[in-house]
């Protein structure tokens, strides 16, 4: 993976189901780049205990965002953009080719990127 590049994660949620005694929680469908699926070594890297037979799965979104920061350390990527297989729906009955598919991620998902502007606010100033 290059360093400017992005990884893309589509999620759902499940809520709490008493019947079936399930908890709520956040589970990845797809985590990929523009050349592919994103493999289970780079995963086990941030998440030791994933395995190919398992989902990713998260107890909160906290969980789900820290699981994107450390992604983003670990991979020395730019940014990883989650959106939830909701709005991913809606986005791509309007997209048309990949440009309009990428831009789902841009305009309706959650950007998560390492702020590494070491000079801060008053950096413009002085």
């Amino acid at each position: 993976m290059r360093a400017n590049e992005a990884v893309y994660a589509i999620y759902r949620f499940n809520n709490i189901d008493e019947f079936l005694a399930t908890e709520s929680c956040y589970y990845i469908s797809y985590l990929f780049t523009p050349q592919g699926l994103v493999s289970d070594d780079d995963i086990r890297r941030v998440r030791p205990e994933h395995s190919e037979e398992s989902e990713l799965t998260f107890h909160t979104k906290d969980e789900l965002t820290e699981f994107c920061y450390r992604l983003i350390e670990s991979l020395k990527i730019s940014s990883v953009y989650l959106l939830n297989t909701t709005d991913f729906n809606i986005g791509i009955e309007g997209s048309n080719d990949l440009m309009s598919f990428r831009q789902i991620f841009h305009k309706y998902g959650l950007k998560i990127d390492l702020h590494k502007d070491s000079k801060g606010v008053f950096g413009k100033f002085f």
